[in-house]
């Protein structure tokens, strides 16, 4: 659902994930680490996630966000992020694809896995493409009931044809 790619998130995604905190990190250490919405979060949910955090070297921090970078990086341009065409190509296990509509998930990867991925189901909500970085998750609520269906239903047609056979 709302498969990654292409190359607005190639550049967006890098940026989300990994420079703003390495950035954070060498400007005010792990303190500053903390500090930040997305790991005040993960600290909310689980409070013992600052001391790991705080124990940490804000150079071993870097290196290890950087290493992530580079590794994520290497296969972002690709029209589905980080998965190459013989990749997808070789997946043999029911799939249903749910296209997003925004820049970071855009219908055109969320096509081009379903054309690439053998088998492959294509569910496509009654949406419009959107030239905007990212549609929240909440901003199709109105569809979570469609899309727990359409699983649903999904599942069960595997459950029942690896039934029969």
């Amino acid at each position: 659902m709302r498969v990654t790619g292409g190359p607005f998130a190639a550049k967006r995604l890098p940026e989300l994930y990994y420079d703003q905190y390495i950035r954070v990190a060498e400007e005010g250490g792990m303190r500053a680490v903390c500090e930040t919405e997305a790991y005040q979060n993960r600290i909310t949910a689980n409070p013992a996630h600052e001391a790991t955090l705080m124990n940490l070297d804000p150079d071993y921090f870097i290196e290890v966000m950087s290493n992530l970078k580079k590794h994520f990086v290497r296969k972002a341009h690709l029209p589905v992020m980080g998965v190459t065409k013989d990749e997808l190509g070789s997946i043999d296990l029911p799939t249903i694809i749910i296209p997003g509509n925004d820049q970071t998930h855009s219908s055109e990867s969320g096509l081009i896995a379903h054309r690439t991925i053998p088998g492959s189901k294509l569910h496509q909500l009654p949406i419009t493409d959107q030239a905007v970085p990212i549609i929240h998750f909440q901003d199709w609520s109105i569809y979570e009931n469609q899309i727990a269906k359409v699983y649903a239903d999904f599942m069960k047609s595997v459950s029942e044809h690896s039934q029969s056979q």
